[in-house]
């Protein structure tokens, strides 16, 4: 009779264990998928002091500064314009224009 109550415990001790493990792997996954899209958000470049301008009509060469294609989320055909002080003393991202 000793030994099967000892069986029961340790089986309900792995039992819990295997599950605390199952929900710290979903809450691992949670929170890397999440964190990625806030890190895009925060990459955005309004969140980083820029404007997303017109494409066409593109960054004025004297005062402003390109983003990195890619480097911040504007919508298609705009690109993400930074003040040449602002981006200099931040180092962000930048392409010469």
């Amino acid at each position: 009779m000793r030994n099967k109550k000892g069986l029961e415990m340790s089986m309900s001790i792995v039992v819990i264990a295997v599950l605390a493990i199952l929900v710290l792997v979903v809450l691992a996954v949670i929170f890397t998928t999440q964190t990625g899209k806030v890190g895009k958000e925060i990459q955005g470049c309004i969140a980083t002091g820029g404007l997303c301008k017109d494409a066409a009509e593109g960054c004025n060469p004297d005062t402003e500064v390109q983003g990195r294609e890619g480097a911040y989320n504007c919508p298609e055909d705009t690109v993400c314009c930074f003040d040449k002080n602002l981006a200099s003393a931040r180092g962000l991202k930048t392409e010469l224009i």
